[in-house]
């Protein structure tokens, strides 16, 4: 599912930076004769990718609706980092891989979902449009004018529809994007190009 290969981020992980030192026998390393003083840049991505492995058995649909309800959550802690909400593809599937060749009551007897992403039960939600992921990114060369105190705010922006057009983003890398994008103003007054419509971002994870 994932457009953008080279971002790869986990729900929930804490990431952490380890130096391993290795010791043998008869053997001593030393790091110190390898320390510098130049800077060490981080680049900081704005591109999260999520997929969700939903359990779909009979005896599941108590934590399915805790993670619906903390979805709301999760989206705004993402709408309170620094610059807003990221660049977002999300999506969904199920552990159902089948019974076959045993007959399992409410199991399907064949390859069941086989770990394919969905747009709900039977691929029949209405978002979104195009794809079985959700698409929510910030539209392509254009500018865009942002509070000074506050980051997450959109004063004024440039962006058209024209922005959402898939040539614009970069390809070859990873970074790919789903042709029909729609552009729309999200209600800290920042473009986003979405492949939803007419549905908030939980109402269409929900689905």
């Amino acid at each position: 599912m994932s457009p953008h290969k080279n971002h790869p981020v986990t729900v929930g992980a804490l990431v952490s930076l380890s130096l391993v030192l290795f010791a043998s026998c008869g053997e001593r390393y030393s790091v110190s004769e390898n320390i510098t003083e130049e800077p060490v840049v981080v680049e900081r991505s704005r591109k999260v990718d999520m997929l969700f492995v939903i359990d779909n058995s009979l005896s599941s649909s108590s934590p399915q609706s805790l993670l619906t309800s903390q979805f709301a959550e999760l989206v705004r802690v993402l709408r309170e980092t620094p610059g807003g909400l990221p660049d977002l593809h999300i999506g969904v599937t199920t552990t159902d891989l089948g019974a076959a060749p045993y007959k399992i009551p409410s199991c399907e007897t064949q390859g069941g979902d086989g770990g394919r992403l969905l747009k709900g039960a039977d691929n029949n939600c209405t978002n979104p449009v195009g794809q079985n992921y959700i698409v929510d990114i910030t539209p392509a060369r254009c500018t865009v004018e942002r509070d000074n105190e506050d980051q997450r705010l959109c004063l004024h922006h440039n962006c058209t529809a024209v922005n959402c057009d898939p040539a614009l983003f970069p390809s070859g890398g990873g970074d790919n994007e789903p042709a029909g994008l729609q552009l729309y103003t999200d209600e800290n007054g920042c473009p986003r190009c979405r492949n939803y419509d007419r549905e908030s971002l939980k109402a269409v994870f929900m689905c």
